[in-house]
């Protein structure tokens, strides 16, 4: 299976647990440079879309100003390596 296939199964989990959970899940595509969200986050946030491309731009619409800049530095250490998820990684 690839990773395209691995993330349209995921979205479809999260579409389906949309309104069955409290959290607000998402895939974050570092690769692609995508992101996708539960749908009733985008609408609570006032999102123009659940799913965009460009994050680190998009964020900017939605995320508490005071935090902007802790976001980006946290997904810079991801980008470069200097974070690793891969325990997370599908």
């Amino acid at each position: 299976m690839t990773f395209q296939e691995k993330k349209e199964i995921y979205k479809k989990i999260i579409v389906s647990l949309d309104y069955c959970v409290d959290d607000y899940l998402y895939i974050l595509d570092v690769e692609n440079d995508e992101y996708f969200i539960s749908p009733h986050a985008a609408v609570r946030f006032k999102m123009d879309n659940a799913y965009f491309k460009n994050p680190v731009k998009e964020f900017k619409k939605f995320v508490y100003y005071k935090d902007y800049d802790l976001v980006v530095a946290d997904l810079s250490k991801i980008l470069s390596g200097e974070k690793d998820l891969s325990q997370y990684a599908v």
